[in-house]
């Protein structure tokens, strides 16, 4: 169970049935690139299935907030892939923003840069943003009202019931219909690749190996690349996601999902969510 060194600093879609999964991306990583999928032989293609201005003293904050709570989590993760070797080890390069150039996606205080319904979502202390839906029939996302295209992303995640996940590159119609990439959360989704409105999963991350990584009702870690259509994604300093997904968007908002499913319970808790925008490779 992940430590909280600042308590009181202190978020699913349309999925339909879970498919057989007949192949998935390993823990292993680093992961080889290829042309079009970065093809560890674990990767699986599932085609069938459905501003902010900086705050600079909430910035400095969460840059030392970084420091010590995720040092925690490479810890507790440390611990329990010691007791079972056939978990990947993570990579503590990617558990907390390193460098120059970060910055938080939402003020800490308020959400007046993105987009979002009030009754489901809201800021609590510490510069959480919790969001919570009892499970109706829509989904409900918050979002922020600048498109990012190329970025990297740190993310600190809790998830309590049904699903939820990251949003990127997303083409929101409304609050209930967002198209666009979703980097997921949930049994038997925690380290997928979603795609919201079209192809469902695009990358499947075994469940088996995902319970392993994931501190259940309590803190985990994401970090993601966007860079054209490369898409990477680390759940607790493993990877999961690594593909070159020509048909996928090539920008627009980031957010968060509660999903939808009648009576199907969602608390799912965002924080330290910090962005880098990433230069354009040259032509």
């Amino acid at each position: 169970m992940l430590l909280n060194p600042y308590a009181a600093a202190g978020f699913q879609h349309s999925h339909g049935p879970r498919a057989g999964s007949d192949n998935a991306i390993s823990p292993e990583f680093p992961l080889p690139t290829s042309q079009a999928v970065l093809a560890s032989p674990h990767i699986s293609l599932k085609r069938n299935q459905r501003d902010l201005e900086p705050q600079h003293s909430f910035a400095m904050k969460i840059t030392q907030w970084f420091g010590l709570s995720l040092s925690l989590i490479a810890l507790g993760a440390s611990h329990s892939f010691a007791a079972d070797p056939t978990v990947a080890k993570p990579d503590a390069a990617v558990l907390q923003p390193l460098g120059n150039g970060w910055t938080p996606l939402f003020s800490g205080t308020n959400l007046d840069a993105w987009n979002a319904e009030p009754e489901y979502w809201k800021m609590e202390d510490g510069g959480v943003l919790n969001g919570r839906t009892p499970g109706t029939p829509k989904h409900h996302y918050a979002y922020t009202k600048t498109n990012y295209a190329d970025f990297e992303l740190h993310a600190d995640v809790k998830l309590v019931g049904n699903n939820s996940g990251i949003c990127i590159r997303i083409a929101p119609k409304d609050f209930d219909n967002v198209p666009g990439y979703q980097v997921d959360m949930g049994d038997g989704y925690w380290g997928c690749l979603w795609e919201e409105h079209g192809r469902g999963k695009v990358v499947d991350y075994s469940a088996a190996d995902a319970a392993k990584l994931v501190h259940k009702d309590d803190w985990n870690h994401y970090y993601i690349r966007a860079m054209e259509h490369h898409i990477e994604a680390w759940l607790n300093g493993v990877k999961t996601i690594d593909i070159v997904d020509d048909k996928g968007l090539l920008t627009g908002p980031i957010g968060f999902q509660l999903c939808h499913g009648q009576g199907k319970m969602t608390d799912a808790s965002f924080k330290n969510v910090m962005y880098r925008p990433l230069p354009a490779t040259k032509q």
